[in-house]
């Protein structure tokens, strides 16, 4: 039972501090110039972050690699995707996109509910 309260502690500490950094790149976008494609870099992001979880999670490259071996990690990307893959990676997008939608609602300033 012990592991339950660990498990679900860990999985709701991890929904936090992803919508804090939603909000605050957010933030940053719109005091900047690139104020116009706030929401475009945000579903680049995420899209971003879906594809480095399969990577990670089903490739087992770890972040270094991207550094260490860019061609040899991108290789395997690319050569690893198929339905399976895409399926994963669009999930893990709606996934990501309904934890936004629900935690980090936009700004009022931004034309979202206050």
């Amino acid at each position: 039972m012990v592991a339950f309260y660990d498990l679900v502690t860990g999985v709701l500490l991890s929904i936090f501090y992803y919508t804090l950094m939603v909000k605050q790149l957010r933030r940053l976008w719109l005091r900047s110039r690139w104020r116009r494609f706030a929401g475009p870099l945000m579903l680049a992001f995420i899209v971003l972050g879906s594809i480095g979880i399969y990577i990670g999670r089903f490739l087992r490259f770890h972040s270094v690699h991207f550094f260490t071996e860019p061609l040899q990690l991108l290789e395997r990307f690319v050569s690893s995707l198929n339905r399976d893959s895409l399926l994963f990676i669009g999930w893990m997008t709606l996934l990501q996109l309904l934890l936004v939608w629900v935690f980090a609602p936009r700004p009022a300033d931004e034309g979202g509910k206050p």
